[in-house]
């Protein structure tokens, strides 16, 4: 077998269009910086609310409204996707678009921060008496921490995650305070 059959991993894009946010999960998967699994969603996620916009391909990532393309694929898929795969589907796209402009801002020091192999280990609770307390780790070593009562049923814990789901994406990001710098 020659050096020409072997087949080599893609270049990295250097480009900032939304086309250049696939190629850029195609290069990641191919080089290994995410598991299979995880990079294919991510792409997926991206392909699919993208192509609801016209042109999408040439829209440039920096001045993409996250939001607004998300309302034109949720307007476009009206009866054909499930409130539950929409969210799933836009969570994943902005993470998506997150990563990728974070690699554009620093491409030496790119680290996508997803399980290439195994997932962390589950961490243990702590409980002090009469609260429960649940640290999770988020990107780039930070962790945010949830407390809840030593009582709580399963009923608590539905409200509790109904509210969470609610509550989060709307929660100040350090974007929103660069826009309103």
């Amino acid at each position: 077998m020659s050096t020409t059959d072997t087949a080599q991993a893609p270049a990295p894009p250097t480009g900032t269009t939304a086309a250049d946010l696939i190629a850029f999960w195609d290069w990641a998967l191919a080089a290994g910086h995410v598991r299979l699994d995880t990079g294919r969603g991510i792409k997926n996620a991206c392909t699919r609310v993208l192509s609801a916009t016209p042109a999408w391909q040439n829209l440039d990532v920096h001045e993409l409204d996250a939001q607004q393309v998300v309302a034109v694929y949720a307007g476009a898929n009206v009866g054909h996707v499930t409130e539950r795969t929409l969210g799933i589907y836009a969570s994943t796209f902005r993470r998506g678009l997150r990563i990728f402009r974070d690699y554009l801002a620093d491409p030496d020091s790119f680290d996508p921060d997803l399980p290439r192999h195994r997932p962390w280990p589950h961490r243990a609770a702590t409980q002090p008496a009469g609260t429960g307390s649940l640290q999770i780790r988020l990107a780039r070593g930070r962790t945010a921490e949830l407390t809840y009562p030593a009582d709580l049923t399963p009923a608590d814990a539905a409200t509790a995650i109904h509210t969470l789901r609610n509550v989060l994406p709307t929660l100040p990001t350090t974007s929103d305070a660069e826009d309103e710098s």
